[in-house]
């Protein structure tokens, strides 16, 4: 009885140690990563509130894996933080090797940002000054080289995911190593075809509106801006909402929800060609919305017509018998995207007081339940004992005095 009794001691004493190896010992070694998404990245406590950014080239450590999410220690600050998932940061290392990164079996997460084209693309240097080659994809990593304007290049690797982007690993002049391509340092091979909607002065020429452009290289799509070569002239264009007359084309299938007249020219300018009526099928081919207004235009083929409509987005929708080529782009910027979305995430339980346990305070608390109960525990088992003893004396005694 007594070794029972010291065995549920012995349990009920371990039990906060098992708590503490389920709760915060790391399922890795701690590692560093390196911040490598051009918006930066979100890190929050454990309650799911914003509590800080981490910007693009910072350094932070991972802690521990517990479930879908990691803990990371942020500067000195004594308390651990939250990242719901590694998206837009590598693995720090002394070198990058992307072929590594992606067959990277032990840590996942922090190689996801490294992708593997089908094929070979190709992309320019643009930057007059050219761009420095690194060992990883970020200032922290040493210098290796550099590659001057006009060289091309091509590349397998990237970094980034939905087409967006910061980084492509070269082998270009005997040099190997990681590139940045933001700010329109490098362009990137282009298959977008796009159209000027007015005329469109570039620093060497002016293009006639309702012309169709096959760009080689794009930038960056924080950049928004696209390479034309026009008759002898070379120069890029901001491409973004149409605001410098270039916008990208795409090809959609649409039901018409009211009746759209089609024009020769961009808002309802020139010969008016015909009318789309109500559950008409058309094809999109390109458009223009300014954000906050109602109406825009959108380039359309129509019975074989070809020419623009004003409308707003409510007027046409999408055909599921006859499915989007393309998905249409709304024109929307990744920043007010991404800042409407941390905004909404900031609104979320403003009202909630916060508390910021991490995973080291739920140990403390768990550490401090198993030792209150074990103490209890041992307290019982004292008394327990103590009135057994009480009890055998008392009954000793009757036996003696009888």
């Amino acid at each position: 009885m007594k070794k029972i009794k010291l065995l549920l001691v012995f349990v009920l004493l371990l039990i906060p140690c098992m708590v503490m190896a389920d709760m915060d010992a790391p399922s890795l070694k701690p590692y560093d990563i390196v911040v490598v998404a051009q918006d930066g990245i979100d890190y929050y406590d454990y309650q799911g509130n914003v509590k800080g950014h981490l910007n693009k080239d910072d350094v932070v450590t991972v802690t521990a894996e517990y479930g879908d999410a990691y803990s990371i220690k942020v500067g000195n600050d004594n308390y651990s933080y939250k990242l719901n998932d590694l998206n837009g940061a590598v693995l720090l290392k002394e070198e990058l090797i992307p072929e590594e990164a992606i067959n990277d079996k032990k840590i996942d997460a922090p190689s996801a940002a490294v992708l593997k084209l089908d094929s070979y693309s190709n992309a320019l240097v643009y930057a007059d000054s050219g761009v420095d080659v690194r060992k990883g994809p970020s200032t922290v990593y040493e210098k290796v080289g550099h590659l001057d304007k006009n060289t091309t290049i091509k590349y397998l690797y990237a970094i980034g995911d939905f087409n967006r982007t910061t980084h492509i690993y070269v082998d270009a002049n005997n040099v190997k190593g990681w590139v940045e391509i933001l700010n329109g340092k490098v362009l990137l091979q282009n298959t977008t075809k796009f159209i000027t909607y007015k005329e469109v002065k570039m620093s060497c020429a002016i293009i006639p509106k309702d012309t169709i452009l096959s760009p080689k290289y794009i930038s960056d799509p924080w950049t928004h801006r696209v390479l034309i070569e026009y008759g002898s002239c070379e120069d890029t264009v901001n491409y973004f909402r149409g605001a410098d007359g270039v916008t990208s084309m795409f090809s959609s299938n649409y039901i018409a929800n009211a009746e759209m007249d089609i024009y020769e020219g961009y808002d309802q300018t020139g010969e008016k060609l015909g009318t789309i009526p109500v559950d008409a099928n058309f094809v999109g081919k390109a458009s223009v919305f300014i954000q906050g207004e109602e109406y825009g235009n959108v380039y359309v083929t129509y019975d074989g017509k070809t020419g623009w409509v004003k409308t707003s987005w409510n007027s046409y929708k999408g055909d599921e018998n006859n499915p989007v080529n393309e998905e249409v782009e709304k024109e929307i910027t990744i920043e007010e995207e991404e800042k409407d979305e941390k905004e909404d995430t900031k609104l979320v339980d403003t009202d909630k007081k916060e508390t910021n346990l991490n995973p080291v305070d739920y140990v403390s608390m768990y550490v401090i339940i198993g030792l209150s109960v074990a103490l209890i525990t041992v307290i019982i088992v004292i008394l327990v004992n103590r009135k057994k003893k009480i009890i055998n004396s008392e009954k000793n005694d009757t036996e003696e005095n009888s």
